[in-house]
């Protein structure tokens, strides 16, 4: 796996998908299958959202690929760019 295909965010939550929601229920036609999609979306971008905030403000980034946290603690250098991504967070295990 390369280090581009080891980071990804989940994708945005489609506008679309969202307004087509609202318009179901207010035909009283609630479509449950679209609800189950626009809440498993959203639930994935509100999950990123923190792992970001935790690793600002602690400095303990999550391995995307396992989901433990890195053994190195995540640092900003003086250009405001970071260690974070280098590597693998445990040698060996993936």
């Amino acid at each position: 796996m390369t280090g581009q295909d080891k980071f990804h965010w989940a994708k945005r939550v489609s506008r679309r998908d969202i307004q087509r929601l609202y318009e179901s229920d207010a035909q009283g036609v609630l479509d449950e299958e679209l609800l189950d999609q626009v809440h498993f979306a959203i639930h994935a971008r509100v999950s990123d959202m923190f792992d970001v905030r935790e690793a600002q403000q602690t400095g303990r980034v999550k391995c995307r690929e396992c989901g433990e946290y890195a053994r190195e603690p995540l640092r900003y250098n003086a250009r405001g760019g970071t260690n974070a991504g280098r590597g693998e967070c445990h040698p060996g295990k993936h």
